[in-house]
């Protein structure tokens, strides 16, 4: 488990619906009033940071496989609600991983916001290459992400298809 749960939903699909343009749930703010998502739209995506990313993800996923326990145990949490939230869960509740993080030099509130921002921005570029959107929507991300998230489209994929795999792995029931 290289992605935690809680990152890929709120990246999937909080963030999928505020680039679409949906109308947020009943308790949630609007996109352009919700502080995580300013902040990950925000967060300028660098080959340095995507480096870091892959680093704290394959230490991560060697950590899980080699604890299936923790692995189950990550995967069930379902307590990560802000960003906010995710960095304490990641920092008090899995000790282990957190510095697994470190390890590879982020800290664990820029590795949980870096993932977020990979996530939403290369969704949103992948979907404008498919055709899906015409014009990228204002304020879902920055031209600086779009120049390079277009510039490196295929090799931030392919990272992206070894994430997935890598969470998908040893799981059994995929």
């Amino acid at each position: 488990m290289t992605r935690l749960p809680a990152i890929a939903c709120l990246a999937g699909a909080t963030l999928l619906a505020f680039a679409a343009g949906a109308a947020p749930a009943a308790d949630q703010p609007a996109p352009d009033q919700d502080p995580d998502v300013a902040e990950v739209r925000a967060y300028q995506l660098t080959q340095e940071k995507i480096d870091k990313l892959a680093a704290a993800n394959e230490a991560l996923s060697k950590l899980t496989k080699a604890d299936p326990a923790l692995r189950r145990q990550m995967e069930n949490d379902d307590d990560d609600r802000s960003i906010e939230q995710m960095t304490k869960n990641l920092a008090t509740k899995y000790p282990r991983a957190a510095k697994a993080i470190e390890g590879a030099g982020l800290k664990v509130r820029e590795f949980v916001v870096l993932e977020l921002a990979f996530t939403n921005d290369l969704l949103i570029v992948g979907l404008k290459r498919q055709g899906l959107l015409k014009a990228y929507p204002p304020g879902t991300i920055t031209a600086e992400n779009i120049a390079f998230v277009e510039q490196h489209y295929d090799k931030l994929k392919a990272l992206a298809d070894q994430f997935e795999a890598d969470d998908g792995a040893d799981d059994g029931d995929e």
